[in-house]
């Protein structure tokens, strides 16, 4: 990769006297883009910070309160040092593998001190923070010190890739995903293979930056492994003669990467697939989301052009709009493109964002809805080992940095040309200006949430539970009732729950099913969840009773609680039947049910 920066600064320090001003005026640029891209990540998490205590993402709650949980987990393994690999506090007595769900190991023991001094929901906040911050600075570098001239021109392109929809999407509950600041340093280390005079010290770099990554996301790492790939197809096929001359080096270093990589991850690896409650693949219902095309061409809910989420004829998640660019921008590209081929870097950012692109849109191409009857290039894939584990909508997250490529070298055309170029320098500026104001972000949605009963946050559960045993929450804690799983995170996960959201196994007698979100049905998880859900109350039979017994005796409950929930008092009237009069005690029903458990 070409470092054109670099050589600027060589040159400016050939001025003499001037070098120091210059210098110290590319610093203050730095520091000063990198504050932007903080105050950024502010803007965009600022309906969270005004009330930490009482908020939650409101376009996917289920998963603020999965990694809550993930973030106290970190903590609480460093404290009581425990294997962070698994997690015992929820889904009693089974436990959770933590390698095979999401744990982001890698930025929640960093954060784990805030965890214990101020709380999981400002670690939380502070984790969405850092992923988009994160992002913008890790690309800046990348651009003005590897890419381009301008700094300028490396900024916009820069806080494009850190605030782009796609990003700023996947902080709606996904840090894990939105968190990519690892993919501009790896891609840069696999590059210096070319130069590199010692391809095994760079190969060891390259090693313990993939380590690092698996521990934050390894669906991310997949996806730059097959950027990697397209890069190196296109650099040999635009450079043969060389691409021959470094290919016995680049080899020794990947190999060299692959083997640190490999040693530092065995044991994880082989706890991820093989470990306590490990499963098959992801759930069926993940890998049904894709891109429909023509959300190519349209505005995200979370940029200034967009709409709220609704049914737009777009198959979607609230936190997985990755595509929408919005035409200008795709035009813009185009034209980039075109203009710009002979420039090896378009080349390979052309084809990683027609790669990326096209798998993204799932199986069968759609179009606002309407099914074309044509296959995509993805329906090649979608049945390979680990590739059938993909969900197509994230793939288009990795059009974003082919996006951002484009843009930043663009801009440094367009900013470091002749001063005598003034008609088309302004209809330039006119074009970057009409693609990127569409997508500015907006601030990320949230809303209320009852606050943590003093029964949980006062501790009185641990009177009525021993070593062993269980809260249960009605509902039971799961996918679409996270209260439970956010009061045990505000609380160190020193109360241990029953169920809980998290990917396990299905019990099946095949080894390769796919997970389910939450343990296993039982009956009285799915009666009190469907009384939750509808507001209907049920007719109560002995085999109810008989059930819940059964049930509470799996779960090893110690006490049974109600709090807050929707429906409560349905909820309640249904639990009176069940195990007859409760006590009302720190804001919460209670059942005592050690003696029913244990008799």
């Amino acid at each position: 990769m070409a470092t054109l920066a670099s050589n600027v600064d060589a040159r400016a320090e050939e001025t003499g006297g001037q070098v120091d001003s210059g210098a110290r005026r590319r610093r203050l640029f730095d520091l000063g883009a990198v504050l932007v891209y903080v105050l950024g990540a502010f803007y965009v998490t600022a309906r969270l910070w005004f009330d930490l205590d009482h908020r939650i993402q409101a376009s996917n709650e289920q998963d603020h309160g999965f990694f809550q949980f993930v973030l106290t987990n970190a903590a609480r393994s460093l404290v009581h040092l425990d294997n962070p690999l698994f997690s015992s506090q929820i889904n009693v007595p089974d436990g959770v593998n933590m390698m095979a769900n999401t744990s982001i190991l890698g930025l929640a023991i960093p954060l784990a001190p805030v965890t214990l001094l101020f709380g999981v929901n400002v670690s939380y906040t502070l984790l969405v923070m850092i992923a988009l911050s994160a992002n913008a600075t890790a690309w800046y570098w990348l651009f003005s010190r590897h890419l381009v001239t301008s700094r300028a021109a490396a900024f916009i392109a820069a806080l494009f890739c850190g605030f782009a929809p796609g990003f700023v999407s996947q902080a709606n509950g996904h840090p894990n995903v939105a968190g990519q600041f690892m993919v501009p340093i790896i891609l840069y280390w696999v590059a210096k293979l070319r130069t590199s005079e010692r391809p095994w010290r760079t190969g060891i770099v390259l090693g313990l930056l993939i380590t690092y990554q698996a521990f934050i996301n390894e669906e991310v790492l997949l996806f730059i492994a097959i950027t990697g790939l397209i890069m190196t197809l296109v650099y040999g096929v635009s450079h043969r003669d060389e691409f021959r001359r470094i290919l016995k080096p680049a080899v020794t270093g990947l190999g060299v990467a692959a083997g640190v990589a490999l040693l530092l991850l065995a044991y994880p690896l082989w706890f991820q697939f093989f470990g306590p409650q490990h499963y098959g693949a992801v759930p069926a219902l993940s890998v049904t989301y894709y891109s429909d095309l023509g959300s190519y061409f349209s505005y995200a809910s979370e940029s200034l052009a967009g709409a709220p989420f609704r049914d737009r004829g777009l198959h979607a998640h609230p936190a997985e709009e990755n595509a929408y660019f919005g035409w200008p921008l795709l035009i813009l590209c185009a034209v980039t493109t075109v203009l710009l081929w002979r420039n090896v870097l378009v080349r390979i950012a052309a084809a990683v964002g027609l790669v990326f692109g096209s798998l993204s849109l799932g199986p069968m191409i759609k179009i606002y809805g309407h099914n074309t009857g044509l296959h995509s290039p993805f329906s090649l894939i979608n049945e390979l080992p680990v590739l059938e584990s993909i969900v197509p909508v994230r793939l288009a997250i990795m059009v974003t940095p082919a996006v951002a490529v484009l843009l930043a070298l663009a801009l440094d055309k367009v900013i470091t040309a002749p001063r005598t170029v003034g008609g088309p320098r302004v209809l330039w500026y006119a074009g970057f200006a009409a693609a990127l104001l569409p997508i500015m972000p907006t601030p990320l949605p949230a809303r209320d949430v009852p606050a943590a009963p003093a029964f949980v946050t006062q501790g009185m559960w641990k009177q009525y539970v021993g070593p062993g045993d269980s809260v249960v929450t009605v509902p039971l804690a799961n996918i679409g009732n996270l209260a439970a799983q956010r009061w045990s995170a505000q609380v160190d996960l020193d109360m241990p729950i029953a169920g809980g959201y998290f990917l396990g196994p299905a019990r099946s007698s095949d080894p390769r099913a796919r997970a389910l979100y939450g343990q296993p049905s039982r009956p009285t998880a799915e009666l009190l969840d469907l009384e939750a859900r509808t507001g209907k109350v049920p007719v109560i039979t002995d085999a109810d009773r008989r059930n819940i017994v059964a049930d509470l005796r799996h779960w090893h409950a110690g006490v049974v609680i109600l709090g807050d929930v929707k429906n409560r008092d349905i909820l309640l009237s249904t639990m009176r039947e069940l195990l007859g009069p409760p006590q009302f005690v720190g804001g919460v029903w209670m059942w005592d049910v050690r003696s029913m458990v244990k008799g």
